[in-house]
């Protein structure tokens, strides 16, 4: 929770904020705040140097819950900027959890791996990632893109 010296310090009313969006909101934000200085410096700085930041991202949803999917290890076939791969991808799924009576709620964060094939044109893509959680299988569809060098 941010303390009062902090809303001070950035010249914001937290009740105002907190009010309207819920913790959960106010973190995923957060998340794509703190993520969109390493996507300018990337941007504005595209000569390689060495020991700079660098990622794969894909957000995808299967319109019950939306994910955030780190592209690992893959196998690619690149022709010119284009690039097919099957990769696997380490997740967070972010998912409100409504238990039956007497049932344990889940939280609303919850880890694991996805593996799916990926269209990649320069810095984007489109992914078709697949995962298994709640006993369930998943099929999403997302995009996404390389930050950095």
């Amino acid at each position: 929770m941010i303390s009062r010296i902090e809303c001070a310090y950035f010249f914001l009313d937290c009740a105002k904020i907190y009010s309207a969006l819920s913790m959960k909101t106010f973190y995923l934000v957060s998340i794509v705040l703190l993520m969109s200085p390493a996507f300018a410096y990337s941007q504005n700085n595209p000569e390689r140097a060495k020991g700079a930041f660098s990622a794969q991202f894909l957000i995808s949803t299967d319109l019950k819950s939306v994910n955030l999917h780190m592209i690992g290890g893959n196998f690619k076939y690149s022709i010119g900027n284009n690039g097919y791969s099957v990769a696997l991808m380490p997740t967070l799924s972010f998912k409100e959890d409504h238990p039956e009576d007497g049932k344990r709620k889940k939280p609303f964060v919850r880890p694991g791996f996805s593996i799916g094939p990926l269209y990649q044109y320069k810095r984007y893509m489109v992914g078709i990632p697949i995962f298994y959680q709640d006993d369930k299988w998943h099929l999403n569809i997302g995009i996404g893109m390389r930050v950095g060098s």
